[in-house]
C-alpha cells in the first residue's frame, strides 16, 4: 500500500509538472498575445504581479514605465493582459460609449456592493451616475460654496490654535477631516464633527487608513474576500476587530453609512435647508425619466463610496502638494506672493473660481494632481468579442475556454476574466513621463504657465475620463483651490518629524502614504 501510494504520488508530481511546462510553453508561443512583449514571468502566471504588490506592497505599477521605454506601448503584464501607454488609445477605450466594458473581478469589491463603481455594465453604471451628476456639477458646486468656506475657515482656526500652542500637526488626518466634514455635510445636511476631534484624532479616518493598506489584496482575492466579509460581518463586531481589525473597521464604516443614508430617506430635506444632498435624486427619483427606486444596501454602496472618493483624493493631493511646497522655498515663496497680491487682507477670501484664475496657484493644483495621481495603477476592461485594434496592432478578444488552462487558484481565475484579454493605462505612466513633463520629478508649478498647457492638461488623468470619469471633480477642484490659498496665505510650516519616505506611497487601488504628514506652524507676519 505505502509503495502504491509512493508511485500514485510520484505519477501526480511528474503529470503536474509536465503540466506547468505545457502551459508554460503554450502562453509564451501558442497564447494569442504571445506576440506583444513584456517580461515573460508576467506573460506565464500572475504571480510575478501578485508578488511585486502582496510582498513588495503595492509595487508592480512602478515597474510599467521602465517596461513601456524598453518595449513599447503595449506591454504584457499578465497572461491575459496589456498594459498600454499612449494617450489616443486610452481616450477611444475609456470614452463615453466605449465598447470596452469594465473587468468585473476587479472592480466587484464586496464593501462597495450596491455602488455604481460595481456596475459592470455600462449603461446601467450611467443610469446610477445620472442619478448624482447635477449635484456635482460646476454650478451646484458654485452654489456649496458657503458650505466650503466655512469648513476652510474652521480648518484655518484649528490651525491657527496649533500655531499659538506651538504644537505639531498631523496633516494628513488634518486634510481628511476637512474634506470627510464637508461630503458629510453635503451628503446628509449635518456634521460629522471630524474637524471638531482634537489633534485631529477622529475614529473614523484611523478605521480608514487601517483598511486602505489592505485594498490591494483585495483585488486579487475578490472570491476570498467575499467570503471573508461575509463571515465578519455575521460575528459581534468586537469579535470581527480581534480576528481582522481592517476589514472590522470598513463594516463599521459602512454601517455608520447605512444609518446617514437611511434617515435622510425617513427624513425628507425641510424646505429651508440651504442646498440640496447628493442623494436627492437617488430617494426621489423619477419614473417618467427611467430612474429606479434603489435598495438600501444600493444606498449604502454608493453613500460608502462617495464618502471615500470624497474625502481620499482631495486630502492626498493636499497631502502630496504641501509636502513638495514646504520643502522648496522658491515655489512657495512665488505661491505666497500672488496671494498675497490677490488677497491684501489675510482674512478676506476669493471664490474658487476667482483663485482658478490666479496662474501660479493654477500650477500648484495642477502638480499636486500630478504627484497624487487619482488612482495611479491600473483600470483595467475587457476588450470587445470583435477584437480591437491599438497603437496599430490587432488585440484579439481572448482564448477559448476548451484550449485554455486556467492557474487552479483564485487570483488567477479573477485576473484572467473568464479567458478574455484585458487591456489596462495607468495614470502613473503618464504623470511620471519625461518625455511629457520634462524633468517629471520635480514638483514645478511653472511648467503650466506656458504655452503648451492644453498639452500637457490632455495627459492628466487623476480624475480619469469618458464615462468613468470621477463624479466629483469640481468638488475635488474647488476644495483644493480654496484650502491651499487659506493655508498657505495665513501659515507657514515646517515638516515634523517626517521624511520624504512617509510622503511617498503604496498602491493599494489609491495611493497610500507609508506615513504621516506631521508639521509645525506660525502664522504669518503682515
Amino acid at each position: 500500500m505505502d509503495l502504491f501510494s509512493l508511485k500514485s504520488f510520484l505519477v501526480l508530481f511528474v503529470l503536474a509538472v509536465v503540466f506547468l511546462f505545457l502551459r508554460i510553453i503554450y502562453r509564451l508561443t501558442l497564447h494569442p498575445l504571445a506576440k506583444f512583449p513584456g517580461p515573460k514571468l508576467a506573460a506565464v502566471s500572475s504571480l510575478y504581479a501578485i508578488y511585486y504588490d502582496l510582498v513588495r506592497k503595492g509595487k508592480y505599477v512602478r515597474h510599467f514605465p521602465d517596461w513601456h521605454d524598453q518595449y513599447g506601448p503595449i506591454i504584457r503584464i499578465f497572461p491575459n493582459q496589456l498594459h498600454i501607454r499612449d494617450i489616443d488609445s486610452y481616450n477611444d477605450i475609456y470614452k463615453i460609449g466605449t465598447k470596452f466594458e469594465k473587468q468585473q473581478e476587479f472592480y466587484r469589491t464586496p464593501f462597495l456592493n450596491g455602488s455604481h463603481l460595481n456596475i459592470a455594465e455600462l449603461k446601467l453604471a450611467k443610469q446610477r451616475k445620472e442619478m448624482f451628476q447635477p449635484y456635482f456639477s460646476k454650478a451646484s458646486i458654485q452654489r456649496l460654496e458657503p458650505l466650503l468656506k466655512g469648513k476652510c475657515l474652521k480648518f484655518s482656526e484649528k490651525l491657527r490654535e496649533a500655531a499659538k500652542q506651538n504644537k505639531a500637526v498631523n496633516l494628513s488626518w488634518g486634510y481628511r477631516c476637512l474634506t470627510a466634514d464637508t461630503i458629510m455635510d453635503y451628503s446628509y445636511q449635518k456634521p460629522l464633527g471630524a474637524l471638531d476631534a482634537p489633534d485631529f484624532d477622529f475614529q473614523l479616518i484611523k478605521a480608514l487608513d487601517e483598511f486602505a493598506e489592505g485594498g490591494i489584496v483585495e483585488k486579487y482575492f475578490v472570491k476570498l474576500s467575499n467570503l471573508i466579509f461575509d463571515i465578519l460581518q455575521a460575528l459581534p463586531p468586537k469579535f470581527a476587530k480581534a480576528i481582522l481589525p481592517p476589514i472590522a473597521s470598513v463594516q463599521w464604516l459602512k454601517s455608520e453609512c447605512r444609518k446617514c443614508v437611511l434617515s435622510l430617506k425617513n427624513n425628507p430635506r425641510p424646505a429651508d435647508a440651504p442646498y440640496p444632498s447628493v442623494f436627492e435624486t437617488m430617494l426621489n427619483p423619477n419614473r417618467e425619466k427611467g430612474q429606479y427606486t434603489p435598495t438600501d444596501d444600493e444606498l449604502t454602496g454608493e453613500a460608502l463610496l462617495i464618502f471615500g472618493a470624497g474625502m481620499d483624493t482631495t486630502s492626498n493631493t493636499l497631502v502630496q502638494g504641501t509636502w513638495r511646497l514646504i520643502n522648496d522655498s522658491r515655489v512657495l515663496g512665488k505661491l505666497q506672493a500672488e496671494l498675497r497680491q490677490a488677497m491684501p487682507d489675510p482674512n478676506s477670501t476669493l471664490t474658487s473660481t476667482a483663485l482658478e484664475s490666479l496662474p501660479y496657484l493654477r500650477g500648484v493644483v495642477k502638480e499636486s494632481l500630478r504627484f497624487a495621481y487619482g488612482v495611479p495603477g491600473r483600470l483595467p476592461r475587457v476588450v470587445p468579442p470583435t477584437g480591437a485594434t491599438i497603437c496599430g496592432q490587432i488585440v484579439p478578444p481572448g482564448v477559448s475556454p476548451a484550449t485554455h488552462t486556467p492557474l487552479a487558484i483564485s487570483a488567477q481565475a479573477n485576473l484572467q476574466n473568464n479567458h478574455k484579454t484585458v487591456v489596462s493605462h495607468s495614470s502613473y505612466c503618464y504623470h511620471t513621463s519625461d518625455s511629457i513633463f520634462k524633468d517629471a520629478a520635480t514638483f514645478n508649478p511653472d511648467r503650466w504657465l506656458g504655452d503648451d498647457y492644453a498639452e500637457l492638461d490632455k495627459h492628466m488623468l487623476a480624475f480619469s475620463r469618458g464615462s468613468r470619469a470621477c463624479l466629483g471633480i469640481n468638488l475635488a477642484h474647488a476644495e483644493l483651490y480654496l484650502t491651499f490659498a487659506a493655508v498657505f496665505r495665513n501659515f507657514a510650516m515646517t515638516p515634523f518629524e517626517t521624511s520624504a519616505n512617509d510622503i511617498d506611497w503604496d498602491d493599494a487601488y489609491v495611493p497610500v502614504c507609508r506615513g504621516k504628514l506631521k508639521v509645525t506652524i506660525k502664522e504669518l507676519d503682515e
